[in-house]
């Protein structure tokens, strides 16, 4: 599967309707993800220790910026792949979905945006 391809879904009610949907698969290679978590604990390390000397300031973020930025670089991490752009037709109200997604990691849970019932995405199989 190529790095930004579509993937065939199927969109699910608890009821057991289903649906076709497609969406955008995009895969993150390791080094980028490790790339990108140095980053966030730079700027969450860096932060706090630039804002220690400002009075009152310095009680939250030298503590919150370092969480914040391990919290960031954690997530990164975990991060392999993503799913966007799912286009489909919800199978409770037969509205035209277009969902935001998410992390990969199946099956994924969703809601209508127009009759806000939960949503399970699976991948087809085939």
């Amino acid at each position: 599967m190529t790095p930004n391809s579509k993937l065939p879904l199927t969109i699910s009610t608890e009821a057991g309707a289903t649906n076709p949907a497609v969406g955008r698969l995009v895969v993150y290679p390791q080094g980028l993800r490790i790339l990108v978590a140095l980053i966030w604990l730079l700027l969450g390390f860096g932060g706090a220790a630039s804002l220690v000397i400002v009075p009152i300031v310095h009680l939250f973020t030298t503590w919150a910026l370092p969480l914040a930025g391990v919290l960031g670089a954690y997530n990164t991490l975990k991060t392999h792949a993503r799913i966007s752009h799912v286009t489909g037709q919800c199978p409770a109200c037969h509205g035209k979905l277009l969902l935001a997604g998410g992390r990969a990691i199946f099956p994924f849970q969703e809601s209508c945006e127009h009759c806000a019932r939960p949503l399970i995405l699976t991948v087809t199989n085939g």
